[in-house]
């Protein structure tokens, strides 16, 4: 089994909102790209947080998401995994997530796409003072208990529209 790693973060000048995945499908990784599996919900609902219809390009879809005040990474810098499910994650090594938070004071949430992303987290930092949190359900296309389609997921990420509009001011 080999190590396996993140990509850098997708990150603008003054981000409000930082979303953390676990670590990229093996799609992803091929590609370079986050959320790059053509099922994952990930861009199509960010597009609806945006306000806008989702692009099909990788490029428009990051410029959309740091245009928004969103930046996105991995809770997992690298780690030894079979596959794509999270489950299989083996000796995760964390992103330095702390020096991202300090590089970016603009960063007032931290939303988890998924239980893994949190708990890989939670397991290396600590929530700074001032910064909230939301768990998400994953946007992974693997369907979870009460939240197998796009559209249960966004009764829940819907919330990232208030978190974004509320950070604007701060």
């Amino acid at each position: 089994m080999n190590r396996i790693h993140s990509h850098a973060p997708i990150v603008g000048e003054t981000p409000r909102l930082l979303i953390l995945g676990s670590m990229p499908s093996v799609e992803s990784l091929r590609l370079g790209q986050y959320y790059a599996h053509p099922r994952n919900h990930f861009w199509p609902l960010i597009a609806r947080v945006c306000g806008e219809i989702c692009p099909q390009d990788y490029g428009e879809r990051t410029a959309m998401a740091v245009r928004h005040g969103i930046a996105i990474w991995d809770s997992v810098a690298s780690c030894l995994r079979e596959g794509s499910l999270d489950s299989e994650i083996k000796d995760a090594l964390p992103n330095p997530i702390g020096d991202l938070l300090a590089a970016h004071p603009s960063i007032r949430t931290i939303a988890f796409n998924g239980r893994k992303a949190e708990s890989e987290f939670g397991r290396h930092h600590a929530v700074p003072d001032g910064v909230a949190t939301c768990l998400l359900p994953s946007s992974s296309p693997v369907p979870r208990k009460g939240f197998t389609t796009i559209d249960e997921k966004w009764a829940i990420w819907q919330s990232l529209q208030d978190m974004l509009a509320s950070n604007a001011d701060r």
